[in-house]
């Protein structure tokens, strides 16, 4: 993660707006490194693993996570972000990263009304940018979802206007 409290900003809002985009369009896969990503990050037999973990079913209703097209991103709460060095698990990466296992995406319509989801599996932010190696489960979004209240974030990000962003590490 940088240390560099604005360039961290730029990257978790550049994160949580990806992450919000691909979901709205009912293709959280898009958020996965590709194959050769996967080379680069991990060491070859963890490469392969990897790539066997993401051909399992991810169970996602994509008209379901068209609610998610009726407001406007607003927050991401990360939850198991740490830093992670060379060869530690559950994936053996070839150098440091930081990595993080479950995130809260929520958006927000201009009236109030919130919508939220979890999106878990293992995100990580390296030299080759911010992805997932793999993804284990996308919760289906709900409105005003209760863990919006209830979360506890190790990392929060507003998705208000880049300039207006603001991370809160809990």
């Amino acid at each position: 993660m940088p240390t560099d409290e604005a360039e961290r900003h730029a990257v978790l809002w550049d994160l949580g707006q990806r992450l919000y985009a691909h979901l709205a369009e009912g293709e959280p896969r898009a958020v996965l490194f590709d194959d050769a990503t996967l080379g680069t990050l991990l060491e070859p037999e963890a490469a392969t693993r990897a790539r066997a973990v993401r051909v399992a079913p991810l169970h996602v209703h994509a008209d379901r996570l068209a609610l998610l097209r009726q407001a406007e991103p607003s927050s991401l709460c990360i939850q198991g972000g740490a830093q992670a060095g060379e060869g530690d698990p559950p994936f053996a990466l070839k150098g440091p990263a930081w990595v993080f296992e479950r995130a809260l995406v929520a958006g927000q319509r201009p009236g109030g009304q919130r919508v939220a989801l979890w999106v878990e599996g293992t995100f990580v932010l390296s030299d080759s940018g911010f992805g997932a190696i793999a993804l284990r489960r996308v919760e289906d979004p709900r409105w005003e979802h209760s863990d919006l209240e209830l979360a506890t974030c190790d990392v929060r990000v507003e998705l208000g206007t880049p300039q207006d962003v603001v991370v809160v590490t809990e």
